[in-house]
């Protein structure tokens, strides 16, 4: 019997790796909008994921200001990119324990 190797899609992670993604995309370019349109989503489902993330991290993950004449933005708060950082380290061990 040939046993049939795991992929990261049959471990559940695919909803998780996305809103890490945006997160990480939210860092990279200072805002929420941007985020979404490098990634292909829309604003609304890219501060959803953000949202999500927040509740269950219990704390702030992403400080942003409403646009207007100067324009909006978004960065990471500490939180935030400490989360970032052991998303990273727990993407690693993932393909270390997949490989």
């Amino acid at each position: 019997m040939r046993i049939k190797p795991v992929s990261p899609q049959s471990l559940g992670y695919a909803a998780a790796d996305k809103r890490i993604e945006l997160l990480r995309r939210v860092g990279e370019s200072g805002s929420i909008s941007q985020a979404a349109r490098s990634a292909g989503v829309s604003y609304k489902a890219a501060w959803q994921a953000i949202h999500t993330l927040t509740n269950l991290a219990g704390e702030p993950l992403v400080d942003s200001s409403v646009g207007g004449a100067g324009g909006g933005g978004a960065r990471l708060t500490a939180a935030g990119a400490r989360l970032l950082h052991a998303a990273e380290q727990m993407d690693a061990a993932r393909h270390d324990v997949l490989a």
